[in-house]
């Protein structure tokens, strides 16, 4: 029991020598661990190790111990204030044979280097030998915004058959994103993990800076994912992995399988140099606007696990080609509430699957390519008869409206502005216009006494949306805008209007069985105003439910059994009476009787 004990002591021990955590709070970088090198040239700023060398070219470096070297991962965080480049760049020393960071002779080291003669680039993973430095993997790159700067968190693990994988986050959060990885067993050792700062502009000299350094054991117990699978062609599909995938297996064509009778690949290849992805060659073509399921089967990663049952297959389809009117300018909100945002809504008629990554949108100030915007960088597939929202702040749209499917709206930092007295709103497909739309502030209810906040709704989707009456302002009793569905003010001629009661009898008493009454609604004619007022069987006024609000075409209002006090209306017979109107001089009116009603004791 005792040797037991002792050695699960000495294990302990040891595994705590192993680890490496350090966040700086301590607001020093000489004990806890201690740091060594050229100390004097680095300093802990506000808990972030930062770089303070001379005004000189130079090379700094600090080192602390660490002999975690295989079945391991390492987490740290760069920030630099300055585009690196081939000769003012970091270097993080994953592992070390020796203290000194700037020795060469008998060195053997792996290291992450940052910097290249471009703007947009990533990390290279180097093994040194002594003088010779090999780069093992160049990752692809990543553009940064700004490219004036960097701010990036990584994370580097490694198994113990030498398989390195890393993840890196652009923005220094924890979003990572698998980059690439490689096998190599050259140095399966360790003593020491570094920072290393190289500078030949000397105003570079305090712009090195360092955080949140964490190396710990790691080992692989996640199954690998298919985590996209994106068409390229009617008969190519990419497929992306979570990790890397052995060749033997990311290459095998009865891996896969594609319903429809599309069938498994006839070839595959693999895609750049990550191992975890690659194009799938297929004899039988994909469909255009056709939702396919790809399903990987029996993959396994490289410590043998196999592929989540959850998460092995993906929709795959080919879109459809966007011709004009194939999508329609359904809805804009041009003069916003206060905190709130501008938006554009646009339908699909069609019955095809269409890619709003092949659309750009304008304002009516356009004059040439360089004002239409991009809605999406990344394809984003709108089904048949689905309504989506551009916006440059989604989730001040849905603060302030009902929005039914948030999955359809899509953030376009660079929406045009559209100015509230008067524009236009235009659809290209490169050089074709696809729809367009123009409105102005009159076009909103005559009766209306404020319109910010309220948008202008597409009547129909068979005429221009710039017929006269095409566009109206979107319903009071519809939240004044329906982001991401049905517009409010859709017509339909064919219908008389009306209004019932769904439930002649409710029970207000939060059972949540038929607690309020619902009154639906229907109107051939858009733009209508109601006056909806609750009555005893008497003839008593109990509650003034609606005054001259404006009505959608069709939906639900709700009386929850109070009076205009707030009280609760007693046990008996009610009558609800409904005026409606709309500036044509149209009118009419409804009366139905309901039954507000209260458990027996």
């Amino acid at each position: 029991m005792r040797k037991t004990l002792l050695f699960l002591l000495l294990f302990a021990a040891n595994l705590a020598f192993a680890q490496l955590k350090d966040d700086f709070s301590d607001g020093n970088f000489s004990v806890g661990p201690v740091w060594e090198g050229t100390t004097t040239y680095f300093q802990v700023i506000d808990g972030v190790l930062t770089s303070n060398g001379p005004q000189a070219s130079s090379t700094l470096y600090l080192s602390t111990a660490n002999s975690l070297a295989t079945d391991a991962a390492w987490e740290f965080l760069v920030n630099l204030a300055f585009d690196p480049s081939t000769t003012n760049y970091p270097r993080i020393y994953l592992t070390s044979n020796q203290q000194d960071l700037l020795a060469t002779t008998g060195k053997k080291a792996y290291y992450l280097q940052l910097g290249t003669g471009t703007n947009a680039e990533n990390f290279s993973l180097v093994y040194q030998n002594g003088t010779t430095l090999t780069t093992l993997l160049s990752l692809p790159d990543k553009v940064r915004n700004p490219t004036s700067s960097v701010n990036v968190r990584v994370r580097v693990e490694r198994s113990a058959n030498g398989r390195w994988a890393i993840y890196t986050d652009f923005t220094g959060g924890r979003n990572f994103t698998y980059d690439g990885g490689v096998i190599d067993n050259s140095y399966t050792g360790s003593a020491y993990f570094g920072v290393y700062c190289k500078y030949s502009t000397t105003s570079r000299y305090n712009m090195f800076k360092f955080d949140d350094f964490k190396v710990e054991p790691y080992l692989d117990t996640t199954a690998p994912k298919l985590t996209n699978a994106v068409v390229l062609s009617p008969t190519s599909v990419q497929v992306y992995f979570s990790e890397p995938i052995p060749e033997t297996q990311i290459l095998d064509v009865n891996n896969y399988s594609i319903n429809n009778g599309i069938g498994k690949p006839s070839h595959i290849q693999l895609s750049g140099t990550g191992g975890n992805s690659a194009i799938l060659t297929l004899t039988n073509a994909i469909a255009a606007s056709k939702e396919n399921v790809l399903t990987v089967s029996n993959l396994t990663d490289y410590v043998g696990l196999t592929i989540d049952p959850t998460a092995n297959s993906a929709t795959i389809l080919l879109p459809g080609t966007i011709a004009p009117n194939d999508i329609l300018i359904s809805e804009v909100l041009f003069n916003e509430r206060t905190g709130g945002a501008e938006f554009v809504e646009i339908y699909n008629p069609t019955n095809k699957i269409l890619d709003l990554k092949e659309l750009q949108i304008s304002n009516a100030n356009f004059t040439g390519t360089n004002d239409k915007k991009a809605i999406s960088a990344t394809s984003l597939f709108i089904k048949p008869q689905t309504y989506w929202v551009l916006s440059r702040n989604p989730e001040a749209v849905k603060q302030q409206y009902e929005v039914k499917y948030p999955q359809q709206m899509v953030q376009v930092a660079s929406l045009p502005t559209y100015t509230n007295t008067a524009g236009s709103v235009k659809l290209w497909k490169v050089d074709e216009l696809i729809d367009d739309l123009s409105y102005t502030e009159k076009m909103h209810h005559a009766l209306l006494k404020e319109v910010k906040g309220v948008s202008l709704e597409r009547v129909s989707f068979t005429k221009s949306a710039n017929e006269p009456g095409n566009l109206q302002s979107a319903a009071a009793s519809a939240g004044f805008a329906t982001p991401t569905y049905k517009n409010s003010q859709s017509e339909d001629t064919s219908v008389k209007n009306a209004m019932a009661v769904a439930n002649k009898t409710f029970s207000p008493d939060n059972d949540g069985f038929e607690d309020m009454l619902q009154i639906d609604y229907r109107f051939k004619e858009n733009g209508n105003l109601a006056t909806i007022n609750i009555y005893t069987d008497k003839g008593i006024l109990v509650r003034k439910l609606a005054r001259n609000i404006t009505m959608s075409t069709q939906g639900s209002i709700y009386w929850d059994g109070l009076n205009d006090a707030g009280q609760l209306c007693k046990v008996g017979i009610y009558i609800v009476r409904t005026t409606v109107f709309n500036i044509n001089g149209n009118s009419d009116s409804f009366k139905q009787t309901c039954v507000l009603a209260s458990k027996l004791n």
